[in-house]
């Protein structure tokens, strides 16, 4: 149904700012049930943004060659799983995986919601003020995670807790099953990719990226060791 297919895009970037706030977000939580230090679960947050950097790199090109639908399947069937198995973590290296593969899953809804969106929405022609729209769910789903989490961890513990939001992941891939998906450009060009890192526009781009997004998915991580701190100092 062409009427669900700007809601995948939606999905997508909403799935992602889930991914993304959810380790800060059960942080405290979660240290505590590994037994590790802030050094070792920013290891946590590292293997998700490294895992994310390489796939992304991989699964835009392989998009262009396999269409949006597998790209959607895959990425909220492994957002969901590894939310789950996060949320079963009782060590450390399998919290690694969790983050390893949830990383690759993050950036599988966050293509589909990027390319995906100004492709559909506003038949195409404005994808600026797609683009923008998209990024609002991004920002949903980075603002309920952690609300969410804060007022159901100690009533449901934080596995369960974690675990539904998982469920709500994985529950959107029905969206995928019902959207009907244009086919994607299939007009990659490495050489002609690797032209444009050269470009002004691309670095300054680029620098803002870093600046914005790597800056805000870490500092999420230890915003609530720092409160604690300040609490228990101040």
């Amino acid at each position: 149904m062409e009427a669900i297919t700007p809601v995948v895009s939606f999905a997508g970037a909403f799935s992602l700012g889930i991914i993304f706030a959810v380790l800060g977000a059960v942080k405290l939580r979660l240290a505590d049930i590994l037994q590790v230090n802030d050094a070792q679960y920013g290891r946590l947050i590292s293997t998700l943004m490294f895992a994310s950097l390489i796939a992304v790199l991989i699964i835009g090109p392989l998009q262009d060659a396999i269409g949006y639908m597998p790209i959607g399947l895959v990425g909220f069937v492994a957002g969901g799983v590894c939310l789950w198995l996060l949320a079963g973590a009782k060590t450390y290296g399998i919290a690694l995986v969790a983050c390893a593969l949830l990383g690759i899953g993050a950036m599988c809804v966050n293509t589909i919601g990027n390319t995906l969106g100004p492709a559909v929405l506003f038949e195409g022609e404005n994808p600026a003020l797609a683009q923008n729209l998209i990024n609002a769910f991004f920002g949903l789903g980075g603002f309920l995670t952690p609300i969410f989490i804060g007022k159901f961890a100690d009533k449901l513990g934080y596995q369960k807790t974690v675990s539904v939001i998982g469920a709500v992941v994985f529950a959107l891939v029905i969206l995928v099953f019902l959207a009907d998906f244009p086919e994607a450009p299939g007009d990659f060009e490495l050489v002609a990719s690797l032209g444009l890192l050269g470009t002004g526009a691309v670095i300054f781009g680029g620098l803002s990226l870093f600046c914005y997004i790597g800056l805000e998915a870490s500092m999420a991580g230890f915003v609530s060791t720092y409160l604690k701190d300040l609490r228990a100092y101040g």
